[in-house]
């Protein structure tokens, strides 16, 4: 037995005292950080992974070779799935054995795909672990901007993603450092081993398609019986993050409703009275609409005691006023969501959950408020003071039925705060639109602001902080932040409405706030 060690184990110190100290370092930054017993398994993994970085396995048989490097994959596998769940501070044992098991399988498919371009059983491995972290990471953020995990289609929103990315900060935290650390681990492992040379590839490649092929169907039809989990960090700690976005996949499809077709549709709008068509209305009234980024009134949800009213002019309005609370189906992000709610009628409740039906579903010109104004009379025009590649809009606002659309190169951008061009900047640029515009039709404006945009942790020149929680005073500085670009909100309106009462053509303004603003959760818990 002793030969046996000594010929086929071979004691590395240098990399193993390497490999220590990083433990060493994640060890005291996660007792710091008061995770130790909240993530005691990944601890557990961690100085194993410390303990097999100490030794050179090493094999003169060639199937010894390959039967390590299956295991050492699988294992580098199994930790990639345990740092995805780490990564955002979830057990990775809480879905169950079944679901774990599922989940290793999706990641092996991953491999399988990565393997059949290197045709190497390590550098895929390596390619796969790095990757899948990278995005396990990303995810992290997602979740810590939005509140909940990615989703299927939140890869149609990569180019949205990246244009306001600018304006959160990425804050890394202790499970990062844990994640990182198994990352680095499970990498130096790697060279642990001999890399085992494949010699029949084309038999390789059958054999991994095969493979490749019957896990793909097993995968699809197991997730096909699990419900989507889709609110904060359930999908990982319900379903396992792998096996919830398969499921999300599925989700992605829209079933046909039972009884669907037209003779269905004008038998129920054979109960309205159509006999006078809009078409025929005399003197039509402009029609303003101001979809205002995360505006929301907190105090709907309970006591919150500021230092000024929040929103005075707003709350003021009585004179052909009316108004009522809106409900959102989309939290702390996703505006295009509200929008294509507004604009179309349609519900989110009929589709797939996590859709954005911008990028996915409207594909063809849709009925909706725009295109009907548009039938009877009005120019229809859109306006959104931020990149035009935002949530595929310039594709589908014509869809809708929108006849000119501009964007942040059209805006000045001498009213800034936070480096957003501001509600007041938004409507003195709609109202010139108003006031120059050629001809006789009345105008459908619908305007989508960008001041109160999330990332509330702004530190600039362009903003100043004039609400304050009297009762905790500088415990939430992000819900302060967004107070108080509630309250700049609320002065913008007060200018919008002051303008137009000396405008000579009638004018209508509707006024609404897309969702809720991501901001700290304790502060929503204690205004319960």
């Amino acid at each position: 037995m002793l030969e046996f060690l000594k010929s086929h184990f071979k004691f590395t110190p240098m990399k193993f005292a390497l490999c220590a100290l990083i433990t060493a370092l994640t060890v005291f930054f996660g007792y710091k950080g008061g995770v130790i017993s909240f993530a005691y398994k990944e601890f557990a993994l961690i100085f194993l992974l410390t303990f097999v970085n100490a030794f050179k396995f090493s094999f003169k048989s060639k199937k010894a070779t390959l039967a390590v490097n299956l295991f050492w994959s699988m294992c580098a596998l199994f930790v990639v799935y345990v740092i995805s769940a780490i990564m955002i501070g979830c057990r990775f044992m809480t879905p169950g054995i079944v679901k774990v098991a599922l989940n290793l399988l999706c990641v092996v498919f991953i491999n399988g795909l990565v393997f059949l371009i290197v045709h190497n059983i390590k550098y895929s491995t390596i390619i796969t672990v790095s990757s899948l972290s990278v995005f396990a990471l990303a995810n992290y953020f997602v979740h810590s901007f939005r509140s909940r995990e990615i989703g299927p289609a939140d890869l149609d929103s990569i180019g949205t993603a990246i244009n306001v990315l600018e304006k959160y900060t990425l804050v890394f935290s202790v499970f990062n450092l844990i994640g990182f650390c198994l990352l680095f681990l499970t990498l130096a492992s790697s060279f642990c081993i001999d890399t085992y040379k494949i010699s029949h590839k084309t038999c390789s490649r059958i054999l991994t398609v095969t493979v490749e092929i019957i896990l793909a169907a097993a995968l699809w039809i197991a997730a096909a019986s699990v419900p989507v989990q889709g609110w904060a960090k359930k999908g990982t700690g319900k379903n396992g993050y792998y096996l919830n976005f398969i499921s999300g996949i599925h989700d992605m499809r829209i079933e046909k409703p039972e009884d669907y077709s037209q003779k269905s549709v004008d038998s129920i709008a054979d109960v309205y009275d159509v006999d006078t068509p809009a078409s025929k209305a005399q003197n039509l009234p402009n029609i303003i609409v101001i979809m205002n980024e995360s505006f929301a009134d907190i105090t709907a949800m309970g006591e919150v005691n500021t230092n000024v009213p929040l929103t005075p002019f707003v709350d003021s309005l009585r004179e052909n006023t009316f108004s009522g609370y809106a409900l959102s189906s989309i939290f702390g992000g996703n505006t295009a969501n509200s929008e294509y709610e507004f604009l179309t009628g349609h519900t989110l409740s009929f589709l797939p959950q996590n859709s954005i039906p911008y990028q996915q579903h409207i594909e063809k010109e849709t009925f909706s408020l725009p295109a009907f104004l548009r039938s009877v009379g009005y120019e229809t025009f859109a306006t959104h003071p931020y990149y035009s590649s935002g949530w595929a809009r310039t594709v589908v606002y014509p869809l809708l039925g929108f006849e000119k659309m501009t964007f942040i190169d059209d805006y000045k951008r001498e009213n800034l705060v936070r480096a957003l061009v501001s509600d007041r900047e938004t409507y003195e640029y709609m109202l010139d639109y108003l006031y120059t515009r050629e001809g006789e039709k009345p105008l459908f404006m619908f305007g989508v602001t960008m001041q109160n945009h999330g990332g509330y942790d702004y530190e600039g020149e362009d903003f100043e902080k004039t609400v304050t929680l009297t009762d905790f005073e500088g415990r939430y500085p992000a819900a302060e932040q967004y107070l108080s670009l509630v309250n700049e909100s609320d002065k913008a309106v007060e200018y919008l409405i002051s303008e137009l009462e000396n405008y000579p053509e009638d004018t209508v303004v509707l006024f609404f706030g897309d969702h809720l603003p991501q901001i700290e959760e304790e502060f929503y818990m204690r205004t319960r």
